[in-house]
């Protein structure tokens, strides 16, 4: 793994991070992730809406649960890309369930997850957030 593409990738992520904690500041974020090349946020105020929209509840809390750690559902998924990570996560799709778990994509990844773990105080300082937030990667799902 490059340190240049991992730096390039952070300063890149804070960047849009910070430009988008301007845009909803009065929004309260529970979630950030990662999925293939996108920045993914999601927000309760979001989430309420769209558990509004359903016409039955989730069955149970681990359904409930997964339903909002499901990147796919999220308003804010995709609110910014890594154009510099694209071609390792289509080299990185393209393998085994196994195999992906030691690609490049991933190890940059997890990399990228911690630096942002540990830094997530100014990271992400800009936005509200509940008191337990969750940073994670959100494989692929089909």
């Amino acid at each position: 793994m490059e340190t240049e593409q991992l730096e390039a990738m952070y300063t890149l992520a804070v960047e849009r991070i910070q430009e988008f904690a301007l845009k909803h500041p009065d929004e309260t974020f529970y979630a950030f992730a990662i999925c293939e090349d996108m920045l993914c946020l999601n927000s309760e105020e979001e989430f309420q809406m769209l558990a509004q929209s359903w016409s039955s509840p989730p069955s149970s809390p681990e359904e409930l649960e997964k339903q909002r750690f499901y990147t796919a559902n999220w308003f804010y998924q995709g609110f910014a890309e890594l154009p510099t990570i694209s071609k390792l996560y289509a080299d990185h799709d393209v393998l085994s369930d196994e195999e992906q778990l030691s690609s490049n994509y991933r190890k940059l990844v997890d990399t990228f997850l911690e630096r942002l773990t540990k830094e997530q105080d100014s990271v992400f300082g800009g936005l509200k957030r509940s008191p337990d937030s969750r940073i994670f990667y959100q494989g692929h799902v089909y």
